[in-house]
């Protein structure tokens, strides 16, 4: 069966500002998006299954989980994986001719036209300075034996002259759009939040392990962040919620039997 994806636009549904909770998806719903794209008879469950695994598992931005190839897993028998980071990519200064407002835009904006988010000007990208284009790539320190497996896996699936993992037309990546789309469609057959991002995964996966190691050192090496921003995914999750309340719920039993004994 081919499976038509739709986007978010079209089942009527506004993304804006989310709660604390709305930023991340947990491991148990990851475990429900996963088990319905698995249990699904769509034509591409196979691609798509793999797509937000590793988007969970590597804590990929959207346009990075376009962008892996066969190259990046080339050292995967010892563990090593080089994802792109393109938040490193260099910023481009651009100037508003018509508000005088400076912005940074991404490279790829070079010789294209670029609307101004404060007046809505458009004018074209300028730079003459040099540019390096070459996408630096980092392996996290921790990657589970089992994810490895899987990556294995699917790579032994694939025709041996794909290059890229998650391929639209033949030789070329999907777009960050069809991977949000992509996702959308998953996220609403598997009945989460439709609020919910591509970028959920990343901090999904942030939350984990920041409740399993609570090392802000970790969490930037596995978000691929010059500085330590735990504090950026460090979100509340109900595991850790449950927890809380458990320790309170006894502190608060231990001050009632003392008030009964007084």
């Amino acid at each position: 069966m081919t499976t038509r994806y739709r986007p978010n636009k079209g089942l009527g549904v506004q993304k804006g500002e989310k709660t604390e909770r709305e930023k991340f998806i947990s491991v148990e719903e990851g475990g429900v998006l996963l088990d319905t794209i698995e249990h699904s008879d769509a034509k591409h469950r196979v691609r798509d299954h793999a797509a937000i695994f590793m988007g969970f598992f590597f804590a990929l931005r959207c346009g990075e989980a376009c962008l892996l190839t066969r190259e990046d897993f080339r050292d995967l028998e010892r563990g090593l994986v080089r994802i792109p980071t393109l938040k490193a990519m260099k910023r481009i200064p651009h100037h508003c001719g018509q508000c005088g407002c400076r912005r940074r835009v991404g490279q790829s904006k070079i010789g294209r036209m670029h609307k101004c988010g404060r007046c809505g000007h458009r004018a074209r990208v300028e730079y003459n300075g040099r540019v390096d284009t070459i996408i630096p790539r980092k392996s996290p320190s921790v990657v589970e034996k089992h994810v490895l497996a899987y990556v294995r896996e699917y790579l032994d699936s694939l025709p041996e002259d794909q290059e890229y993992l998650f391929q639209g037309s033949p030789g070329k990546p999907l777009s960050r759009s069809s991977m949000h789309n992509i996702f959308n469609y998953w996220v609403t057959e598997a009945g989460l939040p439709p609020i919910y991002s591509f970028h959920a995964l990343r901090h999904g996966r942030c939350v984990q392990l920041w409740d399993v190691s609570k090392d802000p050192k970790l969490i930037q090496d596995v978000a691929r962040h010059k500085g330590i921003l735990a504090d950026v995914y460090a979100h509340m999750s109900e595991r850790r919620r449950a927890e809380y309340l458990d320790q309170l719920e006894g502190d608060s039993k231990l001050l009632g039997a003392h008030r009964e004994r007084a």
